[in-house]
């Protein structure tokens, strides 16, 4: 519109906080989901269903861990492209879905170095153990995988499908600010 004045510095930072701020708990959300089917997967195939008894890899667990590991990234990748990022879709979704699995990929890596590191190099063997290193693995891959999904995987033009500032993480429509400013795209 021709008669709406410049934002402020403050008013665009406060954007771009709230932006980011929604971004972050959509993710998180979405990695929270991952992290459910990732872990759980992961002792049900070394420890299996009952507790501490042998499930089908539990000779084998990095094995497991990268198995775990696919599953939760199969969830992570239609809950960010379809939910936490539904606005940035790039037009070809194979390019974008490339980027995805390499950086996944690199992800799986750092889980299962941990996870390889506690068992072997290490000796500390159990649920607990094999689920702290996991942990701590799949905690740095998270950030890993926040940074470069906005950086490099979900990049498109922002869609008009749905105003980022007028919605919450949770899909529900916002009181709204009377702000209608189109978001910027971070290069």
């Amino acid at each position: 519109m021709p008669n709406e004045r410049p934002r402020t510095l403050l008013q665009r930072l406060t954007g771009l906080a709230r932006r980011l701020w929604r971004e972050l708990l959509a993710f998180g959300t979405v990695g929270l989901g991952a992290f459910i089917v990732d872990t759980g997967s992961y002792n049900l195939l070394v420890f299996g269903p009952v507790g501490p008894t042998d499930g089908f890899l539990a000779h084998k667990p990095t094995t497991a861990s990268i198995v775990a590991t696919i599953l939760g990234t199969i969830f992570s990748w239609l809950g960010n492209r379809h939910w936490t990022y539904r606005h940035q879709r790039r037009a070809h979704v194979g390019h974008e879905a490339a980027l995805f699995v390499l950086f996944n990929a690199i992800a799986l890596v750092i889980t299962a170095g941990f996870l390889y590191l506690s068992r072997y190099g290490l000796g500390l063997h159990g649920i607990a153990w094999d689920n702290l290193a996991r942990f701590v693995g799949i905690g740095i891959g998270t950030i890993f995988r926040f940074l470069t999904y906005r950086r490099f995987v979900f990049t498109g033009v922002p869609t008009t499908e749905i105003a980022p500032e007028d919605e919450t993480p949770l899909g529900d429509r916002g009181a709204g600010s009377g702000e209608s400013a189109a978001p910027a795209r971070r290069r």
